[in-house]
């Protein structure tokens, strides 16, 4: 009797974990990009990495891609042609403290890698008491705590005096408009649970990181961006557990107490 209300017990917690809802989101599958395409309507895009990586360390890349056709534009005896423009992206790439390097001839791109936060926040003398600029809003639910974070990207303010200011002064001089400037901000983080209302997201095979895609122009650079964290509610969870669970064993304590009775009965009669 007390192996079978054992078992009992146990099928009746295995069905209120697997019977309790859950939440996924849908990721296209997607390995590391091949094809360096400038976003379309657009002749040069700058774009900004901060990933998350599943070991813990953090990657930050910066990169500077022009359409082919763009660069195809220049004649061999240009002052400003193709080399001098790439030369002058990788001087700047390397000056604000990245290792340049030149992709398929149309892409200069460079990358830090910080092995834990820690490593990350020294770097940058962050000591966790400097004042934050994200808002964050709580909405709870009975299951869930979504925390939804929005905050600017490192492209604010990118007219304004400053480096990424005499980024844009390079383009400039080589007949780049500020129409023709695409921005991108790519976030990554190894969390299915963290949501976005980015433009594109997706999981990368490679790096297996969820990544999420934010597009901007120089007339939206100061875009807010939201990223949604959600929380189980543990203690919630529990009590559902515990009252999904409760009337099982109970019946079954039951049942078993009256199959006990009644065996009890029979033996009486028999003797």
């Amino acid at each position: 009797m007390k192996k079978y209300l054992i078992i009992i017990t146990l099928l009746a917690v295995s069905a209120c974990i697997f019977c309790l809802p859950t939440v996924g989101y849908a990721f296209a599958d997607v390995a590391e990009e091949t094809g360096l395409e400038v976003r379309s309507g657009y002749l040069a895009e700058i774009t900004y990495g901060n990933f998350n990586m599943a070991n813990g360390s953090i990657v930050r890349t910066f990169s500077v891609t022009f359409d082919e056709q763009f660069l195809d534009g220049f004649g061999e005896d240009d002052a400003f042609g193709r080399e001098e423009l790439l030369n002058y992206v990788s001087g700047y790439i390397l000056a604000i403290g990245f290792t340049p390097e030149t992709a398929e001839d149309n892409r200069v791109i460079g990358s830090r890698v910080y092995d834990s936060t820690t490593d990350l926040y020294l770097e940058y003398g962050i000591d966790g008491y400097e004042s934050n600029d994200s808002d964050y809003v709580m909405v709870k639910s009975f299951f869930f705590t979504d925390v939804h974070i929005n905050q600017k990207t490192i492209f604010d303010g990118i007219e304004d005096e400053g480096s990424l200011g005499m980024l844009l002064g390079i383009l400039y001089m080589f007949d780049l408009g500020r129409e023709d400037v695409a921005l991108s901000y790519h976030y990554g983080s190894p969390y299915k649970i963290i949501t976005t209302d980015a433009e594109r997201s997706y999981f990368d095979v490679n790096s297996e990181i969820y990544v999420h895609e934010f597009y901007m122009d120089l007339d939206s650079s100061g875009r807010e961006i939201e990223i949604v964290q959600q929380i189980p509610n543990a203690t919630n969870w529990y009590v559902v557990a515990i009252a999904v669970t409760l009337p099982i064993i109970l019946a079954s304590l039951i049942g078993l107490a009256i199959a006990k009775h009644k065996q009890k009965r029979r033996a009486n009669y028999a003797g």
